[in-house]
């Protein structure tokens, strides 16, 4: 991604018609490029445009540990990649069958929801909702087109990367801030992808705002939301 960067934006002709670069998860968290690509040319946005679980489904009643677990990465991707200049984050499927399909190179993956119109699973709805569902909702939900992340000092993020060079947990907090594009409310994503539970409280500079003490559960999500008025 740097290297493309580099080439294209050096090149006056094609900079002056390119508005950015998209990215895809595969490879890596690699929250170190985005940063970079970033200084090369701040004017010009990145978009994470594909990411993707596989291979095939994975269904909560089958196994219910890596059902949560690929939620969980799938939101760690989308929080890592909006706090390191991300505009916005685009998934591969939204719905796909029960296979993980169709798709022409028999290449089947997740998806957020899996359509069972003849109720193959029994699962008692022509609709299963992902785990990723949720997790993804917890952005897509709360931070609308039009809001502006805002600056946030993290002391439980160890690394500022939310975990370790490889993406995996490493006893950090994660989170996220964002202003609502009305400029009234202040939306704060926090994950907990460690085995225990951490405690934390949200302390707003800009009003002088202390929340009370806060309990993200091990494996768990929370949005949170306030004004600023």
């Amino acid at each position: 991604m740097v290297e493309w960067a580099k080439t294209l934006y050096a090149d006056p002709g094609a900079r002056s018609m390119i508005d950015g670069i998209g990215v895809h998860w595969y490879g890596g968290l690699n929250t170190h490029n985005l940063e970079s690509t970033h200084e090369i040319a701040p004017d010009k946005f990145i978009l994470a445009t594909e990411a993707c679980n596989c291979p095939g489904v994975v269904y909560r009643h089958m196994n219910a540990d890596e059902w949560w677990q690929r939620a969980e990465h799938l939101g760690m991707d989308i929080l890592q990649d909006l706090l390191h200049w991300s505009i916005g984050w685009v998934d591969w499927n939204l719905i796909l069958d029960v296979t993980g399909g169709p798709n022409h190179l028999g290449n089947r993956c997740d998806a957020n929801i899996i359509a069972d119109p003849k109720q193959k699973l029994k699962q008692g709805s022509t609709l299963i909702f992902q785990a990723s569902f949720y997790y993804m909702g917890h952005f897509s939900r709360y931070l609308l087109p039009g809001a502006v992340r805002v600056g946030l000092t993290n002391p439980l993020d160890r690394t500022g990367h939310g975990g370790d060079p490889e993406g995996k947990a490493d006893g950090s907090l994660e989170a996220l801030a964002a202003l609502s594009p009305d400029r009234t409310q202040v939306v704060v994503v926090v994950m907990n992808r460690n085995d225990s539970p951490i405690q934390f409280v949200l302390n707003d500079a800009a009003t002088g705002r202390t929340s009370d003490a806060l309990t993200l559960n091990a494996h768990a999500i929370h949005t949170y939301w306030y004004s600023v008025a």
